[in-house]
């Protein structure tokens, strides 16, 4: 019986074990940044530049049209994700 015990209490361990084996990609490293990300990060003067056309852009529309402006401005994402990552 107590062969059986192990047996179960190694497979709970393995499966345990399983699982945040496959979450970690997501935990380490997040999302990989694109080459744009990453040259505006180098840039701040540009990414200063573009958050200003971008935020003109997104005054000028209505809060439910956000994800059309993003959508139609992808620089904008870009930016975005660049000035959220020098927080």
């Amino acid at each position: 019986m107590k062969i059986i015990y192990g047996l179960i209490f190694l497979g709970a361990v393995a499966l345990f074990v399983l699982l945040f084996w496959a979450d970690r990609p997501q935990i380490l490293s997040g999302r990989p940044e694109s080459g744009s990300v990453a040259w505006y990060r180098q840039h701040p003067h540009e990414l200063a530049a573009l958050n200003l056309k971008c935020w003109e852009l997104l005054q000028q529309s209505s809060f439910a049209d956000v994800d059309k402006v993003m959508a139609a401005h992808p620089e904008c994402r870009i930016a975005y994700e660049a000035s959220r990552s020098n927080d």
